[in-house]
C-alpha cells in the first residue's frame, strides 16, 4: 500500500482522477482532494508536486544568491588589488615621511585582508 489510510489526506483516502509514469520511472498521481503527487517506485514514497517544485525554487534562489555575492566580492577586490601597485611604489619612495609611510601601510594592510 501506497500511504496510510487513516490520513485524510493520503493517496489510499482520495479519490485517484489520473495516474501517468514519467520517463525516469516516478508515478505522477493526481487525487481530487491532494492534487498532484509524486511517487517514486523504488522508495514507495510520494511527494507533492509543490512541494517539489517549492524545493527546487529554493535551491535556484541560493545558487542565485551565491553567484550574486561572489561577483560583487570580486567586483570589489579587483579594483582594491590595482590599488596595491601604486601604494607599494608611494611607500617605497624616499621622499615622504615615517607618519605618512606608516599610513600607507595601514592602506596596504587594509587591501590586502582576505
Amino acid at each position: 500500500m501506497i500511504d496510510d489510510a487513516k490520513d485524510a489526506a493520503s493517496i489510499a483516502t482520495n479519490d485517484i482522477t489520473k495516474i501517468t509514469q514519467s520517463e525516469d520511472g516516478k508515478l505522477w498521481i493526481s487525487t481530487y482532494w491532494a492534487g498532484v503527487e509524486q511517487l517514486d517506485p523504488a522508495t514507495g514514497k510520494y511527494q507533492l508536486r509543490a512541494e517539489k517544485v517549492n524545493h527546487e525554487k529554493e535551491q535556484k534562489l541560493n545558487e542565485e544568491r551565491l553567484r550574486f555575492f561572489t561577483n560583487i566580492t570580486h567586483k570589489l577586490r579587483t579594483p582594491l588589488t590595482l590599488i596595491l601597485g601604486p601604494l607599494d611604489d608611494i611607500s617605497h619612495s624616499s621622499d615622504i615621511s615615517k607618519a605618512v609611510k606608516h599610513k600607507l601601510a595601514v592602506i596596504h594592510q587594509s587591501i590586502s585582508r582576505n
